[in-house]
């Protein structure tokens, strides 16, 4: 299968979980930090941990010794602390502005598939990539808030950029190691161990994280664990997407192509809006269904040439 359409499927399966993220959040997290949902998250690592050993154990143990051990956790390390930066971006800045800030993620990629992989791109391919991140530029503008002065929110700039920096460097290196040792569920397996390592030493050492965490077990129990169980299976099945396309393509263009989560995230939510508008709300305003169209139609252009080169 081309690169392109195993790529393609990690956005689409992350927009899955970005609306159950977003409904938890909105009806059962409302009023509280980040804690809960970065432990939910991470905790969930150690069981796709322990069932890619269930299926894969002989293979892990014959592609694992203590020589290697903790390099194969480093890409774990990273997706926690670039997911704990996003959060934390979220939690202080509108979706649409961070999202348009974490296109910074190939442009991080690019330089550091450089630098740990000798990774070079075309000139169709940059040209093509250009187009998709101009797309995902436009449809992640909100219209309603670029009128008058922006001031600069340095902190969640800052908190972004983090996010997207640990993002890009996750996957050159989850690449790199895994072209290294030649196993990619090994690769896998220890990624998620390092996921949870640091949402178990969040919960250890940080009291505000343990509370948030307990407070909305107490008081939500089986819809929790149901609703967080189906969003991080969606975040995980995507992330393993990802990490399999960065094999077969440079990272850059994977990531690239990453951004077509703003789409999925945008056709998801006006199909919900239609019909189940209790649930999610979307704004669907003449202009604003324009604008999103126009960048789609932007998004796929490039797609279409990035496909070809």
């Amino acid at each position: 299968m081309n690169w392109f359409f195993i790529a393609i499927l990690a956005p689409f399966f992350w927009s899955i979980n970005t609306h159950f993220d977003k409904f938890i959040l909105s009806k059962y997290s409302k009023g509280r930090g980040v804690g809960s949902v970065f432990l939910f998250s991470t905790f969930f690592s150690v069981f796709f941990s322990a069932a890619i050993f269930i299926f894969k154990h002989s293979e892990i143990i014959s592609y694992s010794n203590f020589q290697n051990f903790l390099f194969f956790l480093i890409p774990g390390f990273l997706n926690a602390f670039g997911f704990y930066f996003y959060l934390q971006s979220l939690k202080t800045e509108e979706s649409s502005v961070v999202v348009a800030l974490f296109q910074l993620s190939p442009v991080f990629a690019y330089l550091l598939g450089y630098v740990f992989l000798g990774e070079i791109l075309t000139l169709n391919q940059i040209l093509a990539s250009l187009v998709i991140l101009i797309g995902a530029g436009i449809l992640s503008f909100d219209l309603e808030e670029i009128e008058g002065k922006i001031p600069v929110k340095w902190k969640m700039a800052c908190f972004i950029m983090l996010a997207a920096l640990f993002f890009a460097l996750n996957d050159v290196l989850f690449k790199k190691f895994t072209i290294y040792q030649g196993s990619f569920i090994t690769s896998l397996f220890w990624q998620h161990i390092g996921i949870f390592i640091v949402g178990l030493s969040f919960f250890l050492f940080l009291k505000n994280f343990r509370e948030d965490f307990f407070s909305l077990i107490k008081n939500n129990r089986a819809k929790i664990f149901i609703l967080n169980g189906f969003s991080e299976f969606f975040y995980a099945l995507g992330g393993l997407l990802s990490n399999l396309a960065t094999l077969f393509a440079p990272v850059v263009l994977v990531l690239v192509v990453n951004t077509y989560q703003t789409v999925f995230t945008f056709i998801i939510g006006i199909s919900l809006t239609l019909l189940l508008p209790n649930i999610i709300t979307e704004k669907i305003s003449k202009r604003h269904l324009i604008q999103r169209i126009s960048a789609i139609v932007i998004i796929l252009l490039g797609s279409y040439f990035l496909y070809l080169s």
